[in-house]
């Protein structure tokens, strides 16, 4: 792996960046300078997203007392907790949590562009890895079509949501063309933007990996010094090591306290809005006639769902890496000083490092096998007790 090789795919990840931003803050539309058009800018999503919401908690209250089409009122139910969702990563990513988000953003930069030599030549080889194994897993494309086809298909051609915007050319023949286009637009940039924050969020743990695992590599060279950048002078050599070691983990370790923290409230939302429509899903499979499309749908909160705890995972076992490549050094031919500058640096990554949200302490890929159990019964619940 070469600089040049490991600069060509963090320019990729540039690119998916400014996409993001102008995804979130519209920065394609017209910019005049002025603070308020900014602000207006940015509130078109939300409020579209609200609007949605509105309407479908709107329509199902009509539907209530009537006569019920179950199919129509689970999709209402699950499209409300879709951009509820959305929504939410919305405001915590664009919002609220917008400057830390920004700060961990930076941060790549540092790893790629630091201008320190041994630690480049690492990193060249495990931050390359991890950011090719993470446009993979990106690759995997939670489908947005499906929705659009089997709701079309439901409503004889007339609606994407089972409702329509009253005040779109209402009794003209382009009603039903405008509220296709319109709700088309809406549900994809929705579902978009959730796809959209779940891929950065695979992207930083890639950087988080490649990261911890160039200094698991580099804290190792303590048994050889076998890293020509170091002299004979064993004391010495050793001390710059743990210099250097402590230097880039403590600040890794800084950025990704503040990811964690932003993982708690997103994390929150997803579990909570996935379950409900992925439960409800399963349930409208069992009696529509919607064919083979009514089947892919779930597949894409299962595999959200799946990603989000893959990265979990991920999280907890670069963590791992480091504190067990220190306790495998040979840190008893260290000098009494250097030992204790030592000790104080397994102590430090022996502090457990995952994703924790409410509910679960510890988000791995065993939560998702806990959420496909829970999922299934609440599954068998619905079913006994609808019919």
């Amino acid at each position: 792996m070469s600089q040049s090789e490991l600069e060509a795919i963090h320019a990729k990840f540039k690119i998916f960046l400014k996409f993001f931003h102008n995804a979130i803050e519209l920065n394609f539309l017209p910019d005049c300078g002025l603070q308020i058009i900014i602000v207006l800018k940015m509130a078109i999503l939300p409020a579209s997203v609200l609007t949605v919401i509105v309407f479908s908690i709107q329509k199902i209250i009509s539907i209530i007392g009537k006569t019920l089409n179950e199919v129509e009122f689970l999709y209402l139910i699950v499209l409300t907790c879709c951009n509820c969702q959305t929504i939410s990563k919305f405001l915590i990513c664009g919002v609220v949590m917008k400057k830390k988000l920004c700060s961990i953003l930076m941060y790549p930069d540092e790893i790629i562009f630091n201008e320190d030599e041994t630690m480049g030549r690492i990193r060249q080889k495990y931050v390359t890895n991890s950011l090719k194994f993470g446009y993979n897993i990106a690759s995997c494309g939670i489908s947005i079509t499906t929705y659009q086809i089997f709701v079309v298909n439901e409503t004889n051609f007339t609606s994407i949501m089972f409702f329509t915007f009253p005040h779109i050319n209402k009794g003209s023949f382009l009603h039903i063309p405008l509220n296709l286009g319109a709700q088309s637009f809406i549900l994809i940039y929705s579902i978009g933007l959730m796809v959209l924050v779940d891929i950065l969020f695979i992207f930083m743990t890639m950087y988080f990996k490649g990261e911890l695992e160039s200094l698991s590599e580099f804290i190792g060279s303590l048994n050889g010094l076998d890293i020509e950048d170091f002299e004979v002078d064993l004391e010495g050599d050793h001390r710059k090591i743990l210099r250097i070691f402590c230097e880039f983990y403590t600040k890794v370790m800084r950025i990704k306290r503040i990811f964690l923290d932003i993982c708690w409230y997103t994390y929150l939302i997803l579990f909570s809005t996935s379950i409900i429509y992925v439960c409800l899903l399963i349930y409208i499979m069992s009696f529509s006639s919607a064919g083979i499309t009514i089947y892919i749908i779930p597949l894409a909160p299962l595999s959200q769902m799946f990603l989000v705890c893959f990265i979990g995972e991920m999280v907890y076992s670069s963590g791992e890496a480091v504190s067990t490549a220190l306790t495998a050094t040979n840190w008893y031919m260290m000098t009494t000083k250097n030992q204790k500058t030592f000790l104080m640096l397994l102590a430090f990554s022996q502090r457990p490092s995952f994703i924790r949200t409410f509910g679960f302490e510890k988000v791995t890929l065993h939560t998702f096998l806990q959420l496909m159990k829970a999922m299934g019964s609440y599954c068998a619940f619905l079913y006994t007790v609808l019919h």
